[in-house]
Parts: structure tokens; sequence; C-alpha cells
């Protein structure tokens, strides 16, 4: 009798996992960025086109979660890595949802204390998770996805922090001749200390997409670095009518006037880009 049922466990066992091969498999062949719509915060899915998944942030409530679900049904949501960019809650408020319904392989996020209840409370359920900091020069896989850390340095730890968004993670990511660039929060005074030399050569002519930072607010807008890069889209994740005007008039027209396509959630909905 248990020999039967340790076979049909077996069983059971290696179909679950050749339907999430399968279900993996009907997806592959292109990059995936989604900018998922997540009203005023940052939530940002990537398939590389092995299949595999990743997730930059998770916005503050459930919306992230609901978009994935909606994608990656239970009991075939597998995330291989999460980054968490920085410790505000638009930016961490709903990895809990979806770190629970999930398995999730490895979350990276550098544990800048905000003593607050709910950051403290989301890094406990990471304790039995693979986890681990982020900093400069960092490289990581997604499949054929390469993944680059250009800021913050290890320094941010022993630092006593007085802006969070300066701790923001940004991420460079390169597949074939496609290159995005994911700036969290951070500010302009901390975006002109970013060192892209390392990048430069990997950008083919334009950057594709610039996931530009703190919702296209103006405290997030350096023009020589946008200037450098030469974005072909400018993506902004931002909620309709927020209480911060975000994105500002300002920063809107300097994106525009250097060339750069914005994109904003607060209008587009979730912006989903597709390489060939």
């Amino acid at each position: 009798m248990k020999i039967e049922k340790y076979a049909l466990f077996i069983v059971f066992y290696y179909l679950f996992y050749l339907l999430i091969f399968i279900h993996n498999k009907k997806f592959s062949n292109n990059l995936m960025i989604r900018i998922i719509d997540v009203g005023q915060g940052d939530a940002v899915l990537i398939r590389s086109p092995e299949g595999r998944i990743m997730l930059i942030d998770g916005g503050e409530n459930f919306e992230a979660d609901r978009d994935i679900a909606s994608q990656m049904f239970y009991p075939f949501c597998y995330i291989e890595k999460i980054f968490i960019t920085h410790s505000h809650f638009d930016h961490y408020g709903g990895i809990g949802k979806i770190y629970d319904r999930c398995t999730v392989a490895q979350v990276m996020f550098n544990d800048i204390s905000t003593g607050t209840s709910s950051w403290e409370a989301l890094k406990e359920k990471f304790k039995n998770n693979s986890e681990e900091n982020s900093f400069i020069g960092d490289e990581y896989l997604l499949g054929s996805v390469h993944l680059k850390i250009l800021w913050p340095g290890k320094d941010i730890l022993e630092k006593r922090v007085k802006n969070l968004n300066n701790t923001s993670l940004v991420i460079f990511l390169d597949y074939k001749d496609y290159e995005a660039l994911f700036l969290g929060d951070l500010e302009a005074d901390a975006l002109k200390e970013i060192d892209i030399s390392d990048i430069t050569g990997l950008i083919q002519g334009k950057l594709d997409l610039l996931k530009v930072s703190h919702h296209g607010s103006n405290t997030g807008y350096y023009r020589p670095l946008v200037e450098q890069l030469d974005p072909i889209y400018c993506v902004i994740s931002v909620g309709k009518d927020n209480k911060f005007n975000h994105p500002h008039k300002e920063a809107l027209e300097s994106y525009e006037e250097l060339g750069c396509k914005v994109l904003r959630t607060d209008i587009e909905g979730d912006i989903v880009i597709k390489t060939e």
C-alpha cells in the first residue's frame, strides 16, 4: 500500500513539472517586459525567451499579484528572481501576497532598516529563501537575458540613509540587441553618480527602454544621463490623479524634447514590450 502511494506521488510529481514546462514553453521565443499598472507604485514582470520569470518590485496592493495570476495561475506560478529596489511600501507592499502564492527561488534586496513593521514582516517571510544583497557590478542571468546592477555601492549599508529613494537598485538588462534600464526611485543627486561606461558598449545605438525614475518626478530626472542613453521609450509607472502630481510637467517636456516616446501606466494601463 505504501509503495502504491509512493508511486502515485512520483507520477503526480513528474506530471506537475511537465505541466509547468508546457505552460512556460507556450510563452517562449521572445523577451517580454510587462510594466504592470499598479497605480502609484512600481512592478515590472520580465520573462526570458526560455520562459524564466523575474519581478522587479511588486507595487503597493494586490494589482501585481492579480496581473501575475492571470498569466501564471496557481500552482504554475514560479518566479526565479524578485528584486526589491528599495524599502518604500509602493515598491514592496504587494510582494508578500505574490510570495505566498508563488514559488520564489531567490530574492534580492538591500536590507536598509526603515523601522516599519510591514518591511520587517516581509523580510521575515524571506528567512528560508535564497536572499542576498545586490550592489554595483553584480551580474545575473535569466536564461539568455543578462542583468547588471549599476547602483548602489556596498557602502550603502554602512551609511546613515537620509533618502531611501537613493538606495534604489538600478538594473540594466541586455538581450541580444535589446537593452533596458530600470531606475527604481533614484533621484538626481544619485543619478549623476552612476557610471554607465560599462554598459555603453552593449547599447546598440539608442537605449530601447528607460523605466523612468520616481514616477516621473522632477527629482528623478537628470538630463545628462537621459541625453547619454538617448532612449527610444521612456516608461513612467504612475497612479492616476495621484496626490504628488506625478509625473511633473517639466520632466515630461524634457523627455519629449529629447525625442523619447513617453508611455504612462495611468494612461496606457499595463505596458507590454515584446522582442521579435
